[in-house]
């Protein structure tokens, strides 16, 4: 059970701050300002930011039309679906 609220709180924190981080770097492309790297989108997404990253995308209008950027993102979502699915078929048996 404490594992499973940890996973809960692990899963809420990492996309509340990968949907900070979108803003922050839609804000700055606004502003010509510092941004924050794509790696480092991209990295938060895989880190379980996934569902955060796509809502920002959408929300902000931010990184839909670059082409590389979505291959990447779609890359990590289907891969993390993949596992998850894995997983699951694991535990049920």
């Amino acid at each position: 059970m404490l594992i499973a609220l940890f996973l809960v709180l692990y899963v809420v924190a990492i996309n509340v701050m990968t949907v900070l981080a979108y803003r922050i770097d839609k804000e700055q492309a606004q502003l010509h300002g510092w941004r924050v790297a794509e790696k480092t989108l991209l990295l938060m997404g895989f880190a379980g930011g996934t569902v955060g990253a796509y809502w920002a995308q959408q929300a902000f209008r931010h990184k839909t039309y670059k082409p590389s950027f979505q291959r990447a993102f779609w890359s990590i979502a289907t891969f993390q679906v993949a596992a998850v699915t894995f997983c699951a078929v694991l535990l049920i048996g």
